[in-house]
């Protein structure tokens, strides 16, 4: 690979391919690197300008390690970039463009013949540059533009129009400057170098979590609800993981464990929303084994207040309301009063549990409420029963 010298490094080669390539020619030509906007000469003469005009990255590198990356080792895949470059010539006047055309043959004569840049023709054009160490060859490759291409790109240019070539240049690879991950090799694979085992049946070997079953068939957790992991293999589980965020909980000590059926009450630790939930197994002498994870939204206990709410001569109404857990100061709270959806009000310090909703323009009415915290509603619906009804005790009368 090479450095992010190795842009300019290829304009240098091509320019110094091109002025080789035109030393000979009658009256003499310059090779320039210039905008089209600024390329002509003054006085003017015969002349060819290269430009950079457009930079893509190659798809077949771009998600590619290169081949010095081994098995198990981990790094930056390089930055694949394939230059797209438009030829311009110039003649000795502006109002005869025989020489022009001349010249622009001469050079796409000798792009044709040499289509692959070689690192002997990047050595000592920029100081720094490691191009010509790069595994894979840079190739030439002559691009067709239509009439409407090239008329997009000579507008962009903000110019007259001259006789062109384009060309893409590819691929050049610069380093990724992110670090690579070599671990240390395995040296043993199991006990006594053993190996896998291999055993023949439908259901995994090792610890595997299929589904939570919560109380009364709720949507969402409660702190103390009872939970069941439901699985196999799950004979040994020495406690719950429950996770949230990258932060992990002290191991929860479980209830009743069979080989498929772990029991675990929600820890008073919980705040409300999503968190995933493993079962943990420790033995002695031995590192500790983990299950696959499952997701398990815990809900807000939310306390009504008493009697109804007046509002005021505006039609506004404050919603004051208990929940636990507590809420956390970078949580997302809204309370859904019917079909409205209202910010906490956190312009006011209340103390901890108590949130405080102010409604605009508020209806009389009954409703019932959710709140909403950090994406999990308070439980609304009493399943307990075989048909679901509303818990009578999260609804709110407006005068």
């Amino acid at each position: 690979m090479s450095n992010s010298l190795a842009v300019a490094t290829v304009t240098g080669a091509l320019q110094q391919l091109l002025t080789q390539a035109v030393k000979a020619f009658p009256g003499g030509a310059r090779v320039t690197v210039r905008p089209p906007d600024k390329a002509r000469l003054a006085p003017p003469g015969n002349q060819l300008n290269v430009f950079l005009y457009h930079t893509t990255l190659d798809p077949a590198w771009r998600n590619q390690d290169m081949p010095t990356i081994r098995p198990g080792e981990t790094g930056f895949p390089p930055l694949p970039l394939v230059l797209h470059y438009v030829i311009t010539a110039y003649g000795e006047s502006d109002e005869d463009d025989i020489k022009a055309h001349q010249l622009l043959g001469r050079a796409m004569s000798v792009l044709h013949d040499h289509p692959i840049l070689g690192p002997d023709e990047f050595t000592d054009l920029v100081t720094g540059t490691d191009l010509q160490d790069q595994l894979e060859r840079v190739r030439v490759t002559a691009q067709v533009l239509t009439v409407d291409d090239m008329y997009k790109l000579w507008t962009a240019f903000q110019t007259q129009y001259r006789i062109s070539a384009a060309y893409e240049v590819s691929v050049v690879l610069i380093d990724s400057t992110q670090p690579n991950r070599t671990p240390l090799p395995v040296l043993t694979r199991g006990a006594n170098d053993s190996g896998p085992v291999a055993q023949a049946a439908i259901e995994p070997p090792f610890p595997t979590l299929e589904a939570i079953t919560l109380p009364d068939k709720q949507l969402a957790a409660l702190i103390g609800d009872r939970l069941t992991l439901i699985g196999h293999h799950l004979t040994g589980a020495s406690g719950v993981r429950f996770t949230q965020l990258g932060t992990d909980l002290p191991p929860q000590p479980t209830a009743r464990v069979t080989d498929t059926q772990i029991d675990v009450d929600a820890p008073a630790q919980l705040a409300a929303g999503t968190w995933t939930v493993s079962a943990l197994f420790s033995q002695p002498g031995q590192p500790d084994r983990v299950s696959n994870e499952l997701p398990l939204a815990v809900a807000s206990k939310v306390t009504v207040p008493p009697g109804p709410l007046s509002r005021d001569a505006a039609g506004t109404v404050t919603v004051a309301l208990t929940c636990s857990p507590a809420v956390g100061p970078r949580q997302a709270v809204f309370l859904l009063l019917g079909d409205r959806q209202i910010a906490l009000d956190s312009a006011v310090v209340l103390p901890s549990g108590t949130l405080r909703f102010v409604v605009a323009d508020a209806q009389p009415g009954g409703y019932f409420i959710r709140v909403r915290v950090a994406g999990v509603d308070s439980l609304l619906v009493d399943r307990s029963s075989a048909v679901p009804v509303f818990d009578p005790s999260q609804r709110v009368e407006i005068l």
